[in-house]
This record gives structure tokens, sequence and C-alpha cells, in this order.
């Protein structure tokens, strides 16, 4: 399992496994976890496709400057996942479609 535990401008300290869905999975992140962080420690490898070439996109900068790894959470759209806190029963889905 890939887990991030380090990041440039969050500090935060791993705490105990909380639950989340992606794309209507349940899946198990911990505490102190981005969102990111925690789809790449469950390898999710992809959180958005771009709406005109419909190509996949991830992390790509982790520091909330691009929109490369945007999710829609709990409805909301655009959530940059990289510097957003993973809680406890967010409903995350992958932002975009893939034809």
């Amino acid at each position: 399992m890939n887990r991030i535990e380090e990041h440039p401008i969050i500090n935060f300290k791993i705490g105990e496994e909380i639950p989340f869905k992606y794309n209507g999975v349940e899946l198990w992140g911990r505490a102190g976890d981005t969102i990111a962080g925690a789809l790449i420690a469950n390898d999710i490898k992809y959180f958005r496709i771009t709406n005109k070439y419909k190509e996949k996109r991830s992390l790509f900068c982790g520091i909330g400057q691009c929109t490369d790894c945007s999710v829609i959470v709990d409805g909301i759209q655009n959530v940059k996942s990289c510097v957003t806190k993973l809680e406890a029963n967010m409903n995350i889905f992958m932002q975009g479609e893939c034809d």
C-alpha cells in the first residue's frame, strides 16, 4: 500500500482508520490523510476525466495550484483532493465523465 506521509504545505499526523466512499465503493483512509493521499493508499490512480479530450488526470502539483486532482465531495464539484483533509464518511466521486 502506498501512503503519503509528508506534504510540502500541510502538516498532518496520520490517525485512526476512517471509512469513506469513492465512486460508491467503501474504502478506508486514515484521519489526517488528504483525500488524494487516501485514494493513492487505496491504489486509486485517477481522480478526474477532462471534459474536452476525456483524458485521465491524477495528482500533479500536490499543493492546490492546478486542477488535475479535482473530485466531487458530498455533491460539491472542484474540490482539490491534494489539500483537502479526508473526513469520515465522505462521499467522493471522480469528476468528469468517461464515455
